[in-house]
């Protein structure tokens, strides 16, 4: 397989199988996911700096609203820092690209979310409420990958950050849910060579705490997560780590 771009794939609750495009630059808090339904929510992990944030991402199909929160530390109390709507009744992807000033010089931890309040009503077959976001910071001295991604999720789809691996590297996924949840650590990126499967890890648990190496040719990855059903919504958490 020559220079293929490796395409994400989970399967949600309900057992279909989605696709979701390349997502933002690795190294950024940044996440992408389908099937977001009215209440559902989604927030990246943190990055700390010391000179504010940039937000960028897109919604499709949907209304809902972007938040950006500040805390002195991922445990420590939010205030956000910026409020912008999201989305429009119109078909069609509505981007967003805003940038927090910091006031001063002492670093801060910040993470971004979304949340629905108007979805497309869907069309059978069709993938509705798309999304992608990417928060980043121009310090030299930022800190990115923070903390777990965090999600509530109805029978919807949650991918975390994209992130470069050094040939059969080794890596964690750690996650925590409420009810049935499909965990993926997916092929990403650009690769000559590797022709094994879409995800190198893929389990359908509640919890999980799994350790995969990966095959050498493989030069990217990146977490993706379906959790929930119509009737109820599952809140996530989940990170990766190279160990």
């Amino acid at each position: 397989m020559n220079a293929v771009k490796r395409i994400m794939i989970v399967a949600v609750a309900a057992g279909a199988l989605i696709t979701v495009g390349a997502v933002s630059p690795a190294g950024a808090a940044d996440g992408a996911g389908q099937g977001l339904k009215v209440g559902d929510s989604v927030c990246t992990d943190w990055v700390q700096s010391d000179n504010g944030v940039r937000l960028t991402g897109a919604l499709d199909d949907s209304t809902g609203e972007w938040t950006v929160r500040k805390a002195d530390s991922p445990s420590g109390a939010e205030t956000v820092v910026l409020r912008a709507s999201a989305g429009s009744r119109t078909a069609g992807e509505v981007p967003i690209d805003r940038t927090v000033t910091a006031a001063g010089t002492e670093d801060f931890v910040y993470r971004a979310c979304l949340s629905l309040d108007w979805v497309v009503k869907p069309i059978p077959l069709s993938l509705v409420a798309n999304y992608r976001m990417a928060l980043t910071s121009s310090s030299p001295r930022a800190v990115n990958d923070i903390g777990p991604h965090t999600a509530k999720l109805s029978a919807a789809q949650a991918c975390g950050d994209r992130t470069a691996v050094q040939p059969g590297a080794t890596v964690r996924l750690t996650g925590t849910s409420t009810g049935r949840t499909s965990w993926s650590i997916n092929v990403t990126g650009n690769t000559n060579n590797y022709e094994g499967p879409w995800y190198a890890l893929f389990e359908t648990v509640e919890d999980i705490d799994a350790t995969v190496t990966l095959d050498p040719e493989i030069t990217e990855v990146t977490v993706c997560v379906g959790a929930g059903d119509a009737d109820h919504r599952v809140p996530v958490a989940f990170e990766l780590s190279v160990v």
